[in-house]
């Protein structure tokens, strides 16, 4: 509604007619409080009292694609403050012009006869972080409402008036997914197709493009600490509630849960909600899964494609002593599994005591290091870091991201005829990363009783037939 020119060079959002619906909207929301038939009167005296209202919106994730920005990524966090600062002081302003044409809400004046607010409105800390030429007029004229704005979920409005764009502030759920839906007799449900609004418009832009743009990235694609971040830039314009559903990928961890939500405390969310796929209860919205790849027949090595890399990724900060050297590893996680490392000597490099912050992306090939509350902790780590070690550290991280087993990486460090502090040092930090129950077929036979193959069961090769273990 608000993108002009979308999935082009030029595309932008159209801040000054959103300005224009948010002024009616606020309107219509108002005069809704007064043509309401209340079921009780205790209800109409406290809603027209303080005449709450609630101004959402919907299709974030659309948006961004359309702009052609990766949700959760740095460019994306810089659009939903733009976006928030937007929406929150249009609509105030908007209620500012309501309390001057009709007055204001009567519980936010000083007494029953006053035409001055109460000064506790003008003290509230939401209050306070309003421009200057609106805490101005709200000391003169007070506001109409005593709240204004909200993130809702919006999951049927989407499909409706939406036109199946995304929902809320979440990211677009899959491009095309199964919703199941009630038919209105008892539990019965039916599953129905729903494909993605703005991946439908790129598609009749971009007919013959087979290949989806980097931005379209989906809920699974997306890392949870990327998620708390659209959130938090979010959260702080809305002076109602906030809805955001966090999708975390298979597997994760209640080690991961409790740094998540550590991670989420610390950006100061309202609250956090998140949905687990491993866990009892089945989602409404269901992405397809692919078919299973055909049986290989083939002699020859198949190669398969990293996963899409976000601007942002969540990684964990080693510091190892290693060979009398003392060496910092930077750990990259996407969806909790090791994406990519970067290495190089604690000389240097000041980085306090933090155990945790972002690798973020600023260009091609070009990453700075970002601090668990926002500050640059090492700008340029392609130049700063991995002086020595760049190489070898690319390497690494090429073979963790293209899925090769973590322990193949570890023995390959540890066949060095010189073992050396960097070997030693990665290897230590790789060892962290494998997952109980993480585990792959080693093309060898049992010394033992001479099973074809070996199991490598939590680093260690196991014979699934006999039961030897090399580390027994």
């Amino acid at each position: 509604m608000f993108i002009i020119d979308p999935f082009t060079p030029q595309a932008r959002f159209d801040f000054k007619k959103m300005a224009e619906v948010v002024k009616v909207a606020i309107r219509a929301l108002d005069n809704v409080l007064d043509a309401t038939q209340y079921p009780l009167d205790k209800i109409e005296k406290f809603s027209k009292q303080w005449r709450r209202v609630g101004l959402g919106f919907t299709g974030l994730g659309d948006a961004l694609a359309m702009l052609g920005l990766e949700y959760g990524g740095d460019a994306s966090i810089q659009f939903c403050n733009l976006f928030g600062q937007s929406l929150r002081d249009e609509s105030y302003r908007a209620s500012i012009e309501l309390a001057k044409e009709k007055g204001m809400a009567p519980a936010l004046r000083r007494n029953f006869l006053s035409k001055k607010p109460d000064p506790r409105l003008l003290a509230g800390s939401f209050i306070t972080k309003l421009p200057a030429d609106l805490r101005r007029d709200i000391s003169r004229y007070g506001l109409r409402n005593i709240g204004l704005n909200t993130a809702a979920p919006t999951g049927t409005i989407s499909l409706t008036v939406g036109n199946n764009c995304s929902s809320g502030i979440e990211p677009i759920f899959a491009l095309e997914y199964d919703r199941n839906v009630r038919t209105g007799k008892g539990d019965e449900t039916k599953k129905e197709t729903v494909r993605d609004y703005a991946w439908l418009k790129w598609k009749e832009l971009h007919p013959e493009e087979t290949e989806k743009p980097r931005y379209f990235v989906t809920t699974t694609e997306i890392s949870p600490y990327a998620a708390v971040d659209v959130q938090a830039a979010l959260q702080q314009y809305i002076d109602h509630s906030i809805s955001k559903t966090i999708n975390l990928p298979k597997g994760y961890t209640f080690e991961q849960y409790q740094d998540l939500f550590k991670y989420a405390y610390k950006k100061g969310l309202k609250g956090l909600t998140t949905f687990n796929p491993d866990g009892s209860m089945k989602g409404v919205l269901e992405a397809p899964t692919a078919a299973p790849a055909p049986a290989e027949t083939s002699s020859f090595i198949v190669r398969s494609d990293a996963p899409h890399r976000p601007d942002s990724l969540p990684c964990d900060i080693h510091y190892v002593h290693a060979n009398n050297q003392d060496f910092i590893v930077l750990a990259g996680l996407l969806n909790g599994s090791l994406y990519e490392i970067f290495v190089d000597e604690q000389n240097g490099h000041n980085l306090g005591s933090h155990k945790t912050g972002h690798i973020s992306k600023k260009g091609k090939g070009e990453y700075n290091l970002i601090g668990p509350h926002g500050e640059i902790l090492v700008e340029g780590l392609s130049k700063n870091f991995n002086g020595t070690w760049g190489s070898l550290a690319r390497m690494i991280s090429m073979s963790l991201r293209h899925g090769v087993p973590l322990q193949f990486v570890i023995d390959q460090l540890q066949r060095s005829k010189e073992f050396l502090g960097f070997e030693k040092a990665v290897s230590r930090v790789l060892k962290h990363y494998i997952k109980e129950g993480e585990n792959f077929e080693l093309q060898e036979r049992c010394p033992s009783c001479g099973h074809e193959k070996l199991n490598v069961v939590s680093g260690c090769p196991t014979c699934p037939s006999c039961g030897w273990s090399k580390c027994s």
